[in-house]
């Protein structure tokens, strides 16, 4: 049985209407903490270049990606890259988090929470997986929602734009993209400063096993 319920206390987070209204604007925030260590990853204050990909253990499209993150943690691993996967999964526990996404494939210790949507909200984001580019200087270069059906093709994408950043450059540098629309599940939609009225349950699959009833 898979189901996913969203707490009713939201945080009171402004939210920007979408993420890519921060696209050459400084991260809305300096850190992340670890889900492991509760360390902080920092962005945009180490000269390092930094993935941050919002997913989510309930969301096929965030389980189809996470292939993606894994090789791009592999490849630039030691070449002044951080990758944080920040999960917005409200109800499990961040030992439940860590091992959803050991068996998605994702790295342990890159492995970030975000259970109230606070982080999620400054960056806008209303779509999961996405992931956002940030330089070495601590800007947003890049922000892409949902993941192509071209799988290798999108990743190209993604390490030919991380290899610019890393040389010092910028989103202006990016070579010409016509992104097709990319496959992804959709999280509450959040009014500026509001919060939710009530509880709502997500369900995985519109096919439910109910023990005896199916």
């Amino acid at each position: 049985r898979q189901r996913q319920m969203c707490i009713r206390d939201r945080p009171q987070t402004p939210v920007v209407a979408r993420p890519e209204e921060l696209l050459g604007r400084p991260s809305p925030v300096s850190s992340i903490p670890s889900a492991l260590s509760g360390q902080p990853f920092p962005i945009g204050t180490n000269d390092r270049v930094t993935v941050v990909n919002f997913w989510a253990a309930w969301s096929s499209q965030s389980r189809r990606h996470a292939a993606i993150m894994q090789n791009l943690y592999t490849y630039y691993f030691g070449k002044g890259v951080t990758q944080v996967n920040v999960s917005v999964d409200p109800l499990k526990t961040v030992q439940e988090i860590s091992s959803a996404g050991q068996q998605c494939g994702l790295v342990p210790g890159s492995v970030a929470v975000d259970p109230r949507y606070e982080t999620a909200a400054k960056f806008g984001i209303k779509s999961i997986p996405t992931v956002i580019l940030v330089g070495k200087n601590g800007v947003v270069e890049a922000i892409h929602e949902g993941v192509p059906e071209q799988l290798e093709a999108y990743e190209e994408m993604l390490k030919s734009q991380i290899d610019l950043l890393l040389e010092g450059r910028s989103r202006v540098d990016f070579a010409p993209i016509v992104k097709p629309a990319g496959l992804a599940d959709a999280m509450e939609v959040q009014a500026t400063g509001a919060t939710l009225p009530g509880p709502r349950l997500t369900v995985e699959s519109t096919r439910q096993d109910l023990g005896g009833v199916n």
